[in-house]
């Protein structure tokens, strides 16, 4: 469908009889389904057959657990990571959650990129920086991180991150909400409601706001 609703605009006008109303529902479907790309396709809530995209539910997990960003210097360089790659066309950011010792996201994967290069790049960057400021620091922390390996004697991130693509809107809906409600868990307690944590994109989905990310907001009718 256009922009300008011609692909409603186009239907018959008036009292419609059963057979009229059976080619303005096919000639709407035809108009929705031919304003969309190509690619790869899967079923939308309606029924409709629509291209999947490349979005994906990711969690990146500080080493040892240890709590990096209730510090607004350390969680403003994940910010700075992914308003980057959002910049430079690498991902869309659908959701997210900056927690003290982990992250959780939904980002999109635009065409022509691998989820394999947007998750070496981001955790590369943001490892180094946080090095920085915590070697600048004197930190004691730093010895936590503290490895043995070939390439490298300090790990700010766990290895595992096992990201999960997100093929439905159902799923989409369950990761969403698990992101938002993070900061309110018995466990944590940051805040009394979810669009209250600075570092979350519950204020965009809540409140219609945008927070400290660009995001693309995902409602059931976005091509999957």
């Amino acid at each position: 469908m256009t922009g300008d609703g011609s692909g409603f605009c186009a239907l018959p006008r008036g009292r419609l009889t059963t057979a009229d109303k059976g080619a303005a529902n096919n000639q709407m479907e035809d108009a929705i389904f031919c304003a969309l790309p190509r690619g790869r396709l899967t079923t939308a809530p309606c029924g409709m057959i629509i291209p999947m995209r490349q979005a994906y539910f990711m969690t990146s997990t500080v080493n040892h657990w240890i709590s990096l960003f209730h510090r607004d210097e350390l969680a403003g360089i994940m910010l700075e990571a992914l308003f980057f790659r959002v910049k430079q066309g690498q991902i869309k950011i659908n959701a997210y959650v900056i927690m003290p010792n982990h992250t959780h996201m939904i980002a999109t994967i635009n065409d022509g990129g691998k989820l394999s290069d947007f998750l070496r790049d981001f955790h590369k960057f943001t490892a180094k920086r946080i090095i920085g400021v915590l070697e600048k620091e004197d930190n004691p922390a730093l010895a936590r991180f503290t490895v043995e390996n070939r390439d490298r004697k300090i790990q700010i991130w766990r290895k595992t991150h096992s990201p999960k693509q997100i093929a439905s809107w159902e799923f989409f809906r369950e990761k969403l909400e698990y992101i938002h409600n993070n900061p309110v868990t018995a466990r944590w307690r940051l805040c009394d409601r979810p669009e209250d944590f600075a570092y979350s994109s519950a204020r965009d989905y809540i409140l219609g706001q945008q927070g400290a990310l660009p995001v693309e907001v995902i409602t059931p009718w976005t091509p999957w």
